[in-house]
């Protein structure tokens, strides 16, 4: 049923009939009318509330507000995808109608009103089948498909009525009418004639609707031949209207219900098939028509495939679609039936290049129909695997091509079948994701399968043909052709990941023919390949593939300097000197790309970025190398304040630069890196406009979805960034009131982070994943603050989180409190003049983790086993080391394997020989403790950490964090032993467990010379230089990287 035939509106005509004309002076009417008629509902709804409540609308239009209100909440509910809204919008169109006509009886839109609240009436109805459709009790089914019922003999009832009411009007119009003296009487029974033809059909079509959906044989044949004898009276009557061909055509559609093939097609040939194709209400006409005629033939025995192939195909063929018809559910329905008829009439063709070139048609078709999401791109991607043996018999059809042209040619459709098998399988891949049942996963994964095998094939055809191509070319073909053959080839190698031969391929027409017009996509490809090529090498020192990369980058911005291509080479080179640590090469390559390049703006994101993170990891080497008592192994102040400013000024010169510009992801990593900068050197009120400023504030871009930070884990990161800027500020604000707001403005910031992950297992432990990062970016921002801030900033750290956890009791927003206190307790735990203000941090993370425990943390068993270990580790910070190994004790004995917690242990074990200057306990930081029932350690120590860990250490590894924690336990093993040797009275027992010690580090460098790297090589030649200090050697520390790494 068209929508215009549930959406026309006699208001028009009644007017005419009853009411005035409307004053000059009031334009209020025409443009809310002109909102409506255009589409937009929204604003049309905004409007009229604003008309109810001006005193300056005229009465007249007043009463007319609740019917011009149902109107557009009628039509918003159409695009309204979630049931329970759909429900109330229709609820209130309803309410609203029915109070517009009982406060008007005698209105002009009266009648019209009561033919909306028909369409109301089939619009619940639709609903209400949605929802049976979702149930999977059958019980709760039939309870939704009896009221759906219900709604349609409602809506054939009220349209019933309309028809009479209609046909009175139009009685009090003189049959006999002057066309000059009357034209306006004519227009009005014109247009009454059109609307009493619409209420008929609209009523016979609810007789139908409810048809289709009775589960009693007997009856629905019923209603299908009295509905079919409905329309065939509507098409007798008024075959001069398009109520009445519409009326013919849903006519067919109860014959093909009912069985009657025969006469559904031919009423359809008869009456509808002879219409022509314009304008454009007749075309959609034609198109439902021609749709409805392929399925009578499809439902034929056996299905009559010439026939649609001929009648229905040609006609496809004759029209131009538009752009925008190739996404109309409309026109990929036809295409999927006509690629099934093309595919079913192949067979049976004799002649096998007639029988190739039905299959391709096929192929083309279905593909065309399985791009855009909608109703039918399951059946059509099914069908397009479902052709992979129709690609094997189109291929058996070919003859080998002869000549350059005829390879080329297949070649090309090879590369075309690459993509459009690429397609198809990513497809295929999101459908199996959300596949639910075995069956459904089995099926997929076998159409993937056929398709990958598709692929393959692709792959292979265009390889050989394109080659093919290049060995069949003579003197005739030109360069540019040669050229787009070999790209395709150095493409096709990339895709096999064979990265040199496609460099190699790439780079040759680049350079030999830099001005045809595959250069400079040969010269990208070269350079992802290089990039790759240095990616996957597995050598220590890579200077081949280096200078590689160099250049092939210098020959584009060199060839092509001051266009895209050159910008983007060379932004892409500032990221990969960033990654390689050359900062001030990175700047010299930035300096290169013009200051109003876009390319610019994300090489100095890159610059900044990492200058960033170098700042950072300089401030804690700076921290470690104090607490190592070796403070030249770490930057100094002046490089620390250099790399600081620097990376201001880079990141501040890329956010400047979007300035009344629209966001993009760019801009976006660009804001929040700077807000974070801010917030670190205890500058956060200049935060503040980079979350909240219109347009590009980046809370404002995550309210309104942007597309800018659509990117995952991208808004959780900026909420936790606004959450650390708001509470940094309290100590700066200068009275209760901006304190509160400043505090509700963060706790805001925590419900929209809490917000993002769903209630499910997996959201909660992504939450306390999200939580526990927030909380290590306090603690990381308190221990880099200079000793003037820390006290103020921890201060209102504390506030915020006393706060926090006096409003709550979910476990998991509690966790974090206990989190950040521990944190904070943990930042200042070794400033001497702190000691008091740590002891404090650490017992309100105990007072917190134990109402975790009191208040329901039994819930969650892996929230309570974490909950245990912090309050092992905080009472540890407190110097309360028996109770607290009583506790790791108890939770390694369960869980062994938890080597975070097997660190904390040793580490503890540590602190406690310090802090009682007992050695027995750095040799059990070493060497493990407390034995469980089988004699095994239930604290493993340092040595058996490293040792687990071992097949971590490479760096081809891929496991980051395991590698991390090796090289920390292997430097801390030889920590431990260092300490435990300084303890011995007797020389020749400390210079025994000295020489191990040194043994412990020099055994590391020699098995992997990187050291885990510049951070651990520094802590680890520091170490190493105070160990043969103790055993009366020079003290030149580890060997020279360089050669180290030869």
């Amino acid at each position: 049923m068209p929508l215009w035939v549930q959406r026309f509106s006699l208001t028009f005509a009644l007017a005419m009939l009853f009411s005035a004309p409307l004053c000059a002076e009031e334009p209020r009417e025409a443009f809310l009318d002109g909102l409506i008629e255009q589409g937009y509902y929204d604003p049309a709804m905004w409007y009229i509330e604003q008309l109810e409540k001006s005193p300056k609308t005229p009465a007249a239009m007043k009463a007319t507000l609740p019917y011009r209100k149902a109107i557009a909440q009628l039509e918003v509910s159409r695009t309204q995808r979630n049931p329970a809204a759909r429900k109330d919008l229709l609820d209130q169109a309803d309410s609203n109608l029915e109070a517009f006509v009982k406060a008007q009886p005698k209105h002009d839109k009266t009648v019209d009103a009561r033919m909306q609240r028909g369409a109301i009436m089939l619009e619940r109805a639709k609903l209400e089948e949605l929802l049976a459709d979702r149930e999977k009790d059958d019980a709760a089914k039939k309870a939704h498909m009896d009221e759906a019922a219900k709604q349609y003999d409602a809506a054939r009832g009220v349209y019933q009525a309309a028809v009479g009411q209609i046909r009175d009007v139009l009685k009090e119009i003189p049959s006999t009418l002057d066309p000059k003296a009357d034209a306006s009487k004519i227009e009005l029974r014109d247009e009454l004639r059109g609307a009493y033809v619409r209420a008929n059909l609209l009523a016979a079509t609810s007789l139908y609707e409810k048809a289709k959906i009775t589960a009693d044989d007997k009856k629905k044949k019923e209603l299908l031949t009295a509905s079919a004898k409905e329309f065939d009276t509507i098409f007798g009557n008024y075959r001069k209207f398009l109520s009445g061909l519409y009326a013919r055509l849903y006519q067919a559609e109860c014959e093909l219900a009912l069985g009657d093939t025969k006469k559904a097609t031919t009423t359809l040939q008869n009456d509808l098939m002879i219409l022509g194709d314009q304008p454009q209400d007749f075309r959609l006409l034609k198109l439902k028509s021609v749709k409805l005629l392929a399925k009578c033939w499809d439902a034929e025995k056996p299905p009559k495939y010439e026939q649609i192939v001929k009648v229905c195909g040609e006609w496809y063929d004759a029209q131009q679609l538009r752009v925008s018809e190739d996404r109309d559910p409309e026109w990929i329905e036809l295409k999927l039936q006509l690629a099934r008829a093309y595919q079913g009439v192949a067979p049976k063709l004799e002649k096998k290049e007639d029988k190739a070139e039905a299959l391709k048609r096929a192929v083309k078709l279905v593909v065309d129909a399985s791009k855009y999401p909608g109703p039918y791109q399951k059946d059509a991607l099914a069908l397009r695997t479902e052709l992979q043996g129709a690609d094997a018999a189109v291929a058996a059809t070919d003859k080998p091509p002869e000549t350059f042209q005829e390879a080329n040619e297949a070649g090309r459709a090879a590369m075309q079948e690459i993509q459009s098998q690429t397609f198809v399988i990513n497809k295929l891949k999101e459908q199996l994701a959300a596949a639910k049942t075995p069956a459904e996963k089995e099926d997929l994964a076998g159409q993937i399968k056929t398709a990958q095998e598709g692929l393959d094939k692709a792959f292979d055809n265009a390889g050989k043909y394109l080659k093919m191509a290049l060995g069949k070319a003579d003197v005739d073909v030109s360069n540019d052709d040669l050229n787009v053959i070999r790209y395709s080839l150095a493409f096709l190698a990339f895709q096999k990941k064979d990265y040199f031969p496609t460099m190699v391929q790439a780079s040759f027409v680049a350079r030999r023919y830099p001005t045809s017009a595959s250069a400079k996509a040969c010269a990208k490809l070269a350079l992802a390949s290089a990039l790759l090529i240095y990616q996957d090498s597995p050598a220590e020192k890579k200077d081949f593939e280096v200078a590689q990369v160099k250049k092939i980058v210098n020959f584009i911005a060199t060839q092509w300097a001051g266009e895209p291509e050159s910008n983007e080479a060379l932004s892409t080179l500032v990221g990969f000197e960033v990654a390689q640590g050359q900062i001030e090469e990175a700047e010299k390559t930035l300096a290169k790309i013009p200051a109003d390049s876009i390319a610019r703006s994300e090489a100095e994101l890159k610059l900044g970025q990492s200058i960033w993170v170098n700042y950072l990891r300089g401030m804690n080497a700076r921290r470690q190398a104090a607490a190592d008592g070796a403070p030249n192994a770490a930057p100094t102040d002046a490089e620390l304040t250099a790399m600081k400013d620097k990376a201001l000024k880079v990141l501040t010169d890329g956010v400047d630069k979007y300035t009344g510009k629209a966001a993009d992801y760019s801009y976006v990593i660009a804001a929040l890196s700077l807000a974070q900068i801010y917030t670190d050197i205890g500058e956060p009120e200049k935060a503040f406009p980079l979350f909240e400023k219109d347009n590009l504030g980046l809370l404002k871009l995550v309210e309104s979805k942007s597309e800018a930070t659509s990117r995952t884990g991208l808004p959780g990161m900026i909420y936790k960034a606004a959450v650390r800027a708001y509470i940094s500020a309290l100590p700066n604000v200068k009275s209760q009131a901006d304190t509160d707001a400043m505090m509700t403005k963060a706790e805001e910031a925590m419900t929209q982070l809490k917000a993002l992950v769903g209630e499910d297992e997996a959201g909660k432990k992504q939450l306390v994943a999200t939580y526990i990062s927030l909380a290590k970016d306090l603690q990381t921002q308190l221990e880099n603050a200079p000793p003037a801030q820390k006290k103020a900033l921890s201060a209102g750290f504390e506030a915020f989180l006393n706060r926090v956890g006096e409003s709550t009791k979910d476990p998991l927003v509690l966790n974090w409190v206990g989190e950040t206190f521990y944190g904070l307790g943990v930042s200042m735990k070794d400033d001497p003049t702190a000691a008091t203000d740590a002891a404090g941090f650490f017992n309100k993370a105990i007072t917190v983790y134990e109402r975790i425990i009191s208040e329901g943390g039994t819930t969650n068993p892996q929230l309570l086993l974490q909950v245990k270990v912090r309050i092992a580790a905080a009472r540890a910070g407190l110097g309360e080391f028996e109770p607290a190994m009583e506790t790791y004790v108890d939770v390694l004995k369960e869980n062994p394997m938890m080597v975070n917690v097997q660190v904390d242990a040793a580490k503890m074990l540590y602190d406690w020989g310090l802090a009682k200057n007992e050695a027995r306990k750095f040799g059990e930081a070493i060497q493990g403790a407390y034995p469980n029932d089988k004699k095994q350690n239930s604290i493993w120590g340092w040595g058996r950490i490293q040792s687990v860990l071992a097949r971590y250490a490479s760096k081809d590894a891929n496991q980051p964090a395991y590698r991390e924690i090796f090289f920390e336990a292997r430097y801390n093993m030889a920590l431990a032993r260092f300490q435990f040797a300084s303890r011995q009275s007797a020389d020749d027992a400390k210079q025994k467990y000295m020489a191990m010690a040194e043994k412990d580090i020099l055994s590391t460098e020699f098995a992997y010379p990187d050291m885990g790297g510049d951070e651990w090589r520094a802590r680890f030649d520091a170490l190493l230089k105070k160990i043969q200090t103790a055993l009366h050697k020079s003290p030149v520390g580890l060997s020279k990287p360089e050669a180290a790494a030869s």
